[in-house]
């Protein structure tokens, strides 16, 4: 509870020059309880922030007196204000304009007009962000605080060894001696709580047999270089446990010496950082994550919007010839079917996007109908003739018409279209596009070859990723997520896809479905 508080109180400054977006983002951010602070002017935001750092700035980029982009560099430039994540909100949506956004320090780039759900799930995000940036901070002062606070409490114990027995048996940290030799002459009974070994066992043992070969060189230099009373620095050394695991400690140490002078060993204190070593290592991850989300959204809208371009043009394009120059009913006619096949193929740009986007949210689903595989393929393949330039030719081949599978009928369309369709895009030179159906012990194989220019070696690794397209396509356009989204579609039914290809000579694709699959559950992602 104390949690979500902190998140609904969270402070936010909005930087826009236009009254009315000002209201709109404050009414919108009130609403979900958090406090709103508002200016139309760059320099009163700066002194603002100076004066009481926010927890987010959601700024405009085109504003008279300063731009957003110089407003950012000047917070980032400041120690003070540094550390307070920007968001840019801005009409300006080329790739350009995103870029300097994230160059001059800004975490995330939205463009107007942009839709309240997507403001608040990112304003979530980056708050949610730096609550757990200043939660580490804080745990990290604390944790030096406390080891700071143990070494002077270690100081102060060498006047009593009475004293000192008594409070470090007490503590629920490592405390350790060992002599010149870095045998263990005294441990405490945390030994055998963290790391297994007991009592009358431990002492005697050797740190070169408790410790990973790295950690020990690296705790033996660091403790053979003190001198007098003076500790070692704080050192993330690994220790075996018993079971032979390794338990991550985070360890200091001082030196002993007798009346004479003579160095009779070291003790130390060692605590076991393993749960904090987890998290550190969870937040890392979470952290890349979003790093790759963010990189992605943004690949992914630079392809999307280029590639929405040119059906955009044709439609603009051919509807201003319509309305503003006199044609003859051959010429509407034409142009009616070039606004169609672009509006087709802006449909299919949709489909693949629905598509990615819940694949990358775990969200793609399948709902299985029973079908012939044969009739399938044959009535989809009719489609394609119709479409396909004279210098192309689609052959099919099946050598079983009793083949039925349990298939989104939906997704194995969207499947065998990408593959036709590429088999056809990337032989410009036409030829025959072969499509093999066959039986294969319980699994029902789909071939698609083409003689086109083939898949270099080295991009066929990666050629199934969201964006990959082979270095040796040239000119022919294409988005890059076909064969991601047909690899998901085969995924999802249990199936496999793989490819062989020569430059030049061609490439064929095989799909393996099997014919008897596991029951498919209504909620399989």
């Amino acid at each position: 509870m104390s949690d979500l508080h902190s998140h609904l109180s969270a402070d936010i400054l909005v930087v826009d020059d236009i009254p009315h977006n000002l209201r709109l983002l404050s009414r919108m951010l009130d609403m979900q309880g958090y406090n709103v602070r508002c200016t139309t002017s760059p320099r009163m935001a700066l002194q603002a922030a100076k004066t009481k750092p926010p927890d987010l700035l959601l700024l405009d980029v085109k504003m008279p007196q300063m731009s957003g982009y110089d407003l950012c560099q000047l917070l980032k430039q400041d120690e003070q204000t540094q550390a307070i994540p920007v968001i840019f909100i801005s009409a300006l949506d080329e790739l350009a304009d995103k870029l300097r956004g994230f160059e001059v320090g800004g975490v995330d780039y939205v463009t107007k007009p942009f839709h309240e759900a997507e403001i608040l799930m990112r304003v979530k995000m980056q708050i949610t962000l730096q609550q757990q940036r200043k939660q580490l901070l804080d745990q990290n002062q604390k944790l030096t605080q406390e080891i700071q606070k143990r070494q002077q409490t270690e100081v102060s114990l060498q006047a009593s060894e009475e004293q000192y027995r008594n409070l470090v048996e007490q503590t629920s940290d490592w405390i350790w001696e060992c002599d010149a030799n870095w045998q263990l002459t005294y441990t405490n009974a945390q030994i055998t709580s963290i790391l297994g070994y007991p009592l009358e066992r431990a002492i005697g043992l050797s740190f070169h047999d408790l410790m990973a070969e790295d950690s020990y060189e690296r705790f033996v230099d660091a403790l053979k270089h003190l001198s007098g009373d003076r500790a070692s620095t704080q050192l993330e050394v690994g220790v075996r446990h018993v079971s032979g695991d390794i338990v991550e400690f985070e360890t200091s140490g001082l030196v002993r010496i007798n009346p004479q002078g003579v160095l009779q060993g070291y003790r130390g204190i060692a605590r076991d950082i393993s749960r904090r070593k987890q998290v550190e290592h969870e937040i890392r991850q979470a952290l890349s994550r979003q790093k790759e989300i963010n990189e992605f959204k943004s690949r992914f809208v630079s392809v999307i919007s280029h590639e929405f371009r040119t059906p955009l043009t044709v439609i603009q394009s051919s509807a201003d010839i319509l309305q503003n120059i006199p044609c003859t009913e051959s010429d509407r006619e034409e142009l009616l079917m070039r606004i169609q096949a672009a509006v087709n193929h802006m449909t299919l740009l949709v489909d693949d996007v629905v598509v990615v986007g819940q694949a990358e949210a775990g969200k793609l689903k399948s709902v299985p109908t029973q079908l012939n595989l044969e009739q399938f393929l044959r009535d989809l393949l009719r489609e394609f003739e119709v479409l396909t330039q004279p210098n192309h030719r689609i052959d099919f081949f099946s050598e079983s018409s009793s083949i039925e599978l349990s298939v989104d009928q939906k997704l194995l369309r969207q499947t065998i279209t990408n593959l036709v369709s590429n088999a056809i895009k990337y032989s410009p030179g036409g030829g025959a596009i072969a499509i093999h159906l066959r039986r294969q012990n319980h699994d029902a194989i789909i071939e698609v070859s083409d003689s086109g220019i083939g898949i270099p070696p080295e991009d066929q690794e990666n050629l199934f990723e969201c964006f990959h397209r082979a270095q040796n396509v040239g000119t022919i356009p294409g988005t890059g997520i076909g064969l991601f989204i047909t690899r998901e579609c085969v995924r999802l039914h249990q199936g496999d896809i793989d490819v062989r290809s020569q430059v030049g000579q061609g490439t064929t694709f095989t799909i393996r479905f099997p014919m008897e699959p596991d029951d498919i559950p209504d909620d399989f992602v």
